[in-house]
């Protein structure tokens, strides 16, 4: 199993991470949570401009070592995400 590191930025805040390549983008998402104090389904993350699926893992996302994931919540009580 691979170990890579990934950095997930949102706004002025970037968060560093080491994770495996098996492991999912929702359970990235969950790791998010400690530090936005949000759910996890109110979150998405970019990679670029491409939204990546929560349901599959960080290789078959195309995630590489010392990616830049951007992270987008949901308003609160709203249905629109951040731009």
């Amino acid at each position: 199993m691979d170990t890579i590191y990934v950095r997930v930025k949102r706004e002025n805040m970037t968060i560093f991470f080491v994770c495996r390549t098996a492991d999912s983008i929702e359970s990235l998402r969950k790791r998010l949570v400690t530090f936005y104090k949000v759910q996890n389904t109110d979150m998405r993350l970019f990679l670029g401009d491409r939204l990546l699926d929560p349901t599959s893992n960080i290789y078959d996302q195309d995630v590489k070592n010392n990616s830049l994931l951007i992270l987008k919540l949901r308003a609160k009580n709203q249905l629109e995400w951040e731009e």
